[in-house]
């Protein structure tokens, strides 16, 4: 396996066949659009293998599936509710590709994504690859065509990983499109059903590096707040889940030489900030507690700032700021509040495994 030092990957043209997996549940807004999307990429048709994992589907989404079915378009029709992660292992089992690409049905992807990202697993040493996500508007129905959208923190989210990939690895990759090498896979826990961290994770603790390839691109439409709220909650709750029952403290302590840099990363990139909301709330009630014993400028002006800092985030809740930099704020307190009821839950013992 690859070392630390030894962090350049060796990229070549090549063409292996690839298992195109599709996850969706209730899909019919969108399937279509995705499955026509996928049918145009830039690849050998006879090498891809496209299969839609539906997961116990109650709209008409499995149907306009089945439209496609003498374009060569499988459909895995999961019978119960069991979660993505469940619906994406089944599709696993019934594809024949030597690269496993995952994608969402509400994203678009580049016509070269696929080449882009395959050319990695020419180094051995990659077992998983993750693509870049662009969000957009929906005002037209050509993706491409849309209106890119700047979203700050998810571009500070991707410089991390593509830093992290440079030094190494990352721990994680983008849900909306990211690959796996066939013989580098391995069916994780159905209940670890942050798909995009609990499957890189376990490819990473096993030896293989996880890298991000920043020119494959996949298209992602703008979420409102509501829904933001919600899918935070689900993947910080399924984070806490994923480390769970994958056991990594125990890996830690069986051979901390080895996966110490696992630790790190996760440390610095995911744990510090799912906490974030108590060292918050501390630095706030000591703020507090220190102008009562000792009223100064300083402490004054600091809590002074928290609380204006916080009125602007009520008022982005209240009024909606498109203002970018106003936003800033909403948006902060936001992630916090929901890394704060996602590890109320898991403290609970609540596992969010589906999705909408």
């Amino acid at each position: 396996m690859g070392r630390i030092c030894n962090n350049t990957v060796n990229k070549k043209q090549i063409q292996p066949s690839v298992s195109f997996i599709i996850a969706a549940h209730n899909e019919e807004s969108c399937i279509r659009e995705k499955i026509e999307n996928t049918l145009q990429l830039r690849y050998p048709k006879k090498k891809l293998e496209i299969i839609v994992a539906s997961d116990c589907s109650t709209d008409n989404t499995n149907d306009i599936v089945k439209e496609f079915k003498d374009k060569g378009v499988i459909l895995y029709e999961q019978t119960e509710r069991l979660g993505k992660t469940s619906a994406q292992i089944a599709a696993v089992r019934m594809s024949q590709g030597e690269i496993l690409v995952f994608t969402d049905a509400s994203t678009i992807c580049d016509e070269n994504s696929i080449l882009l990202i395959v050319r990695n697993f020419s180094d051995q040493d990659v077992g998983c690859v993750g693509g870049r996500v662009v969000f957009i508007d929906d005002a037209k129905p050509d993706a491409t065509a849309r209106k890119i959208k700047k979203n700050i923190i998810a571009d500070i989210e991707q410089a991390v990983r593509d830093a992290e990939s440079k030094i190494y690895a990352t721990p994680c990759v983008n849900g909306p499109l990211y690959a796996i090498k066939r013989s580098s896979f391995r069916e994780i826990d159905p209940c670890i059903t942050a798909d995009d961290f609990g499957f890189p994770l376990d490819v990473l603790m096993r030896g293989y590096r996880v890298v991000y390839e920043r020119d494959a691109v996949a298209y992602q439409g703008i979420k409102r707040h509501d829904i933001t709220l919600k899918r935070n909650i689900r993947t910080i709750n399924q984070g806490w889940v994923a480390l769970q029952l994958l056991n990594l403290k125990a890996l830690l302590f069986r051979n901390f030489k080895r996966f110490g840099y696992i630790f790190f990363v996760l440390l610095g990139h995911k744990l510090l900030r799912w906490v974030s909301f108590v060292f918050l709330i501390l630095l706030f009630v000591t703020n507090v507690f220190l102008i009562l014993e000792a009223d100064h400028f300083f402490y004054s002006a600091i809590l002074l700032l928290q609380t204006f800092f916080y009125l602007i985030a009520l008022a982005g809740l209240l009024f909606r700021f498109q203002n970018k930099v106003l936003s800033i704020p909403y948006r902060f307190c936001l992630y916090h509040y929901a890394a704060f009821i996602a590890f109320t839950k898991f403290c609970k013992g609540e596992k969010i495994i589906v999705w909408d």
